[in-house]
């Protein structure tokens, strides 16, 4: 068990590479009309990825850590990659929905970034939309914050803070929601299979699958649903009890199957959300937060509300 001072230093550390990937974020997103290369969304759109690992990897060198240990980066089996991509199928219905219900009074901040980086090609989209986001994001929120600051402290209050903070960084309250969602998702499988690497696979599926669906939809002339179309869809057909039923019967069934795939991880691998410590360690509990965080995620909130586009 990590001593008191040591784990407070801990997650103050992780804090300040959090703030520090933030404001580098911010700061970048500022200066980078500035560069020879502004033309070129590609060199762009890597280094706005890069800046999420560059501050933890920075901070892990100089206190000469193993930065895979420390957020546990370790090669899973293939079980565990199965469970993985079954949860990962589970819950992007759910996803789905929240975009969907999130365009009734938000408009979309995604696709048209989708539509840009597909001009180069399939491949280059789905590296900088998929694979770099899955290992700089988990790097980050899963990593540095979720396993080396927050699960020794609390796992569900960390599964909770982390995915908060995840959502958050994205900006806008279009992608907020089914980011906390799949935050919380991510987090849980960390977790249950005690590899980042699962979570990782995780997000690239789901990132790789969108671009590819936009690819194909751009390849056969179907235009994106704007937010008018996205309502249309949500309440076409809806107009009767017997459809009403059916719509939240299939919903709630997803649920029942994402949560028993989630927990049947937990299961195969032998481990739970209880705390490791021992409970009569006569410790008091402690949550994970403290000052940073909570700067974080007002300065977050702000501009997430500044640069929604709300109808």
């Amino acid at each position: 068990m990590r001593s008191s001072k040591a784990d407070e230093t801990r997650l103050h550390t992780a804090h300040f590479i959090l703030l520090a990937a933030f404001g580098l974020y911010l700061l970048y997103g500022r200066l980078c009309r500035y560069l020879p290369f502004y033309e070129y969304k590609f060199p762009v759109l890597l280094i706005s990825q890069l800046l999420f690992v560059i501050p933890g990897m920075l901070v892990l060198r100089m206190q000469g850590e193993d930065w895979a240990k420390r957020i546990r980066f370790t090669v899973p089996d293939g079980r565990n990659v199965l469970m993985g991509l079954i949860t990962m199928v589970c819950a992007y219905p759910l996803a789905v929905l929240m975009n969907l219900l999130s365009q009734l009074f938000v408009e979309n901040q995604v696709t048209s970034v989708v539509a840009y980086m597909l001009q180069f090609g399939l491949g280059p989209s789905i590296f900088i939309l998929a694979l770099m986001p899955a290992f700089t994001e988990e790097f980050l929120f899963r990593g540095i914050l979720y396993w080396n600051a927050y699960r020794d402290r609390s796992k569900a209050e960390g599964i909770l803070i982390s995915a908060l903070a995840f959502g958050l960084m994205h900006l806008n309250l279009n992608q907020f929601f089914y980011a906390f969602f799949l935050g919380i998702i991510f987090a849980l499988m960390v977790e249950a299979t005690d590899s980042i690497v699962v979570s990782m696979i995780m997000h690239f599926s789901v990132n790789a699958f969108n671009v590819f669906v936009s690819y194909m939809a751009g390849a056969a002339g179907v235009q994106e649903a704007s937010s008018d179309q996205a309502a249309l869809m949500l309440t076409e057909g809806m107009d009767g009890p017997g459809q009403v039923i059916i719509a939240v019967c299939s919903i709630a069934a997803v649920c029942v199957l994402l949560i028993l795939t989630i927990y049947r991880t937990f299961t195969l691998n032998g481990r739970s959300l209880r705390r490791e410590e021992a409970a009569d360690s006569g410790q008091r509990k402690k949550h994970p937060a403290d000052l940073l965080l909570a700067v974080y995620i007002a300065a977050a909130l702000v501009i997430t509300v500044q640069s929604t586009v709300f109808h």
